[in-house]
């Protein structure tokens, strides 16, 4: 969705647009069809009729991989706020975060 328009890409200092759009690109495509992907496999795994125990299982492996992709952009998002460390508050001035809190 980011890609499919311009606005995001031109928002990104000239120097850098072409490389950081092409690695959002590619990590879009993957982030796109890699769900997709491991449901198939875990379909595979547990056959045409699970248990269960073995849905609630997985049903609880979703919701953990979520919450803890919640936590990790949560304390991202606030680093990066806060200026909590180098890396992120150097991150953020290059994609133009700066400009939003500051």
């Amino acid at each position: 969705m980011v890609c499919s328009q311009d606005a995001y890409a031109r928002s990104l200092p000239e120097d850098i647009r072409v490389p950081a759009m092409r690695w959002l690109k590619v990590h879009a495509e993957y982030d796109d069809t890699h769900p997709w992907e491991a449901l198939d496999i875990v379909a595979t795994l547990l056959g045409h009729a699970p248990g269960a125990h073995e849905i609630a299982q997985v049903r609880q492996a979703i919701r953990s991989s979520y919450r803890y992709m919640e936590l990790s952009l949560d304390s991202a998002m606030m680093a990066s706020l806060h200026g909590t460390f180098d890396e992120t508050a150097s991150n953020s001035a290059m994609l133009g975060f700066d400009r939003l809190t500051g």
